[in-house]
């Protein structure tokens, strides 16, 4: 966000900034950063029973999972964005 700030652009004004590495870094920067919440569990269940199948099959491939991500409000997404995320704790 430095960087933007440094070339003149204005979060969220200009570009909307997401995290997604699962560090909490809202504490340190301001505006407060939206993020994604990662399902840690559910990646490693999902890991496991991908796992499992591609064993039983004979290593052939297996297909792919699409997990929800529910993201966490933040100041550096607009208001418009966040109702498409579906953010409600602006």
């Amino acid at each position: 966000m430095r960087a933007l700030r440094e070339r003149g652009l204005r979060v969220p004004k200009d570009v909307s900034v997401v995290g997604a590495a699962g560090v909490d870094l809202s504490g340190t920067l301001c505006p407060r950063l939206t993020a994604t919440r990662q399902p840690l569990e559910q990646i490693g269940e999902e890991l496991l029973a991908m796992l499992c199948q591609r064993i039983e099959q004979g290593g052939a491939a297996v297909t792919g999972r699409i997990l929800p991500m529910p993201f966490t409000g933040g100041g550096t997404t607009r208001p418009e964005e966040n109702v498409l995320l579906g953010i409600s704790n602006q």
